[in-house]
């Protein structure tokens, strides 16, 4: 490490990894422990399971802490949110240093379904409160769900906040909150009679052991989240210290690292590899016109039939490259999806190359068709046929010369 400015981005580097080391001990929760505690949780359950419970209560009042669990947790995470240290804007994180997340949201997810289903079927809900029930509900675990398979389809992960947030998303934020809010109490309260009336102390014990474990579960299962952003941390500063690297670009990464990255940054290589595909198509299909062409001005082209091969190759060939250039405008759009990409600097830019793109594979695609209908009128061509005819057969069909 030559250059001394690079033991100050170490140095640094080190730092973000302490930070993130001490945000995982701040619980005080080990895995060991975790497990230790899911362990004797268990063995409790055990016991009370042999015991006779009115298993129906059971199923509703976990199902009930669970979600009133949730609810303060938003409330309290709310209350405490303050002013953001980012880089103001809104900016990506890359879909993989969220991985850690995957089996938590899963989690969360079969979690707040199940507990749902359970109090829609047991809880006193009629009517249109019960559609509401299973539409908040309903959305909410797709919305967790989609996260989690997000991290699967590279979708960048935003950070931040954009700098002027439309006002109908925070609309529908603050109304989301206050319905999730609103029918949970609501339905706490209407329990309280039939409550009062069935109370057994076994079952509220079975109940809240059940709620522990499924706590503890959800725990454990967040406990490696910030392992992908570690490990990078630690890769970056390996190559800090080998001097694989200079200390602009290292300092770029460590930003990145910490407020994210601008979104045209990581759709590089996807714009690239859009690119050599469309150069590709562009020339195999320039040689596949020419092949079909160059002979209706000489010779009949199928009296030769290791022409008339080749020809059809280059055909499959630029046919196979149309199919892998719409494959990359598919996933180009998949991963733009997300509004905040939509409106986030550089968004637009990658949005208006995507439109450029399409147009023009459907260009191509018109000018396969073509091309292909022109070779088969000539193979259908008699052998014997004179040139002159073959050369009057172009003339009069100008829409098929390229």
């Amino acid at each position: 490490m030559h250059d001394p400015r690079l033991h100050q981005l170490s140095g640094q580097v080190e730092l973000e990894i302490k930070r993130l080391d001490d945000r995982r001990k701040e619980t005080g929760w080990s895995p060991w422990a975790l497990i230790a505690a899911l362990a004797a949780i268990g063995w409790q359950l055990s016991e009370q399971v042999a015991r006779l419970h009115d298993w129906n209560s059971v199923a509703l009042y976990g199902a009930l802490f669970v979600l009133i669990a949730d609810l303060l947790r938003q409330i309290v995470r709310t209350l405490n949110k303050g002013a953001c240290l980012r880089r103001p804007g809104l900016r990506f994180y890359p879909a993989h240093l969220h991985s850690g997340t995957r089996a938590f949201l899963f989690f969360l997810g079969l979690k707040m379904a199940a507990a749902a289903i359970v109090i829609c079927n047991q809880a006193p809900l009629t009517g249109a409160f019960r559609v509401a029930w299973t539409c908040l509900f309903g959305c909410y675990v797709i919305g967790v769900v989609v996260i989690a398979l997000g991290t699967w389809m590279d979708i960048p992960m935003p950070v931040g906040t954009p700098e002027k947030p439309k006002p109908l998303a925070i609309a529908l934020v603050a109304v989301f909150g206050g319905l999730h809010l609103f029918m949970v109490v609501h339905v706490a309260f209407s329990l309280v009679p039939d409550f009062m009336e069935k109370y057994q102390a076994a079952d509220v014990q079975v109940a809240l052991l059940i709620f522990g474990l499924v706590e503890m579960a959800g725990l454990l299962l967040t406990f490696h989240a910030v392992e992908p952003m570690r490990l990078r941390l630690v890769h970056l500063q390996r190559r800090l210290a080998l001097d694989e690297i200079g200390y602009d670009d290292g300092k770029t990464q460590i930003v990145e690292a910490i407020h994210g990255a601008n979104i045209n940054v990581l759709f590089k290589d996807r714009l690239k590899e859009l690119h050599e595909g469309f150069d590709k198509l562009d020339q195999n299909l320039t040689q596949y016109a020419l092949s079909v062409k160059a002979p209706a001005d000489t010779v009949h082209p199928w009296d030769h039939r290791e022409q008339e091969r080749k020809a059809r190759l280059l055909a499959k060939t630029a046919r196979d490259d149309a199919e892998n250039c719409e494959f990359l405008l598919v996933q180009l759009w998949a991963r733009t999806c997300d509004p905040n990409i939509r409106r986030a600097e550089g968004g637009r830019v990658i949005l208006a190359e995507y439109a450029r793109r399409k147009e023009q594979l459907a260009a191509y695609k018109i000018q396969l068709k073509s091309l292909a209908t022109f070779m088969d009128e000539l193979a259908k061509a008699p052998v014997d046929i004179p040139l002159v005819h073959s050369s009057w057969r172009w003339r009069r069909q100008p829409s098929l010369r390229f």
